[in-house]
């Protein structure tokens, strides 16, 4: 194709669109739409444990301030301030 005296090539090779000028050639990653879908599930995935893991985790602080509490009423109990 011309464009403005420059010629530019279009070229489709192994999931990748090859666009190149005369002044620059440039690699554009087409990724298919069951790819895309793959990596999306993945991606979910991941982020599924994350929030099993930090809500765990919350679990496991609000465990901590419950047994703190207990243990500054038996301070309490016992004479301390």
């Amino acid at each position: 194709m011309e464009n403005n005296g420059k010629y530019k090539v279009e070229i489709e090779r192994e999931g990748a669109k090859i666009m190149e000028t005369n002044d620059i050639a440039v690699e554009i990653e087409v990724l298919e739409a069951d790819v895309l879908e793959e990596v999306v599930k993945e991606e979910a995935d991941v982020l599924e444990e994350v929030v099993k893991e930090l809500k765990e985790i919350k679990a496991a602080i609000d465990n901590l301030e419950r047994k703190f509490e207990f243990v500054c009423v038996l301070n309490g109990l016992i004479g301390g301030r």
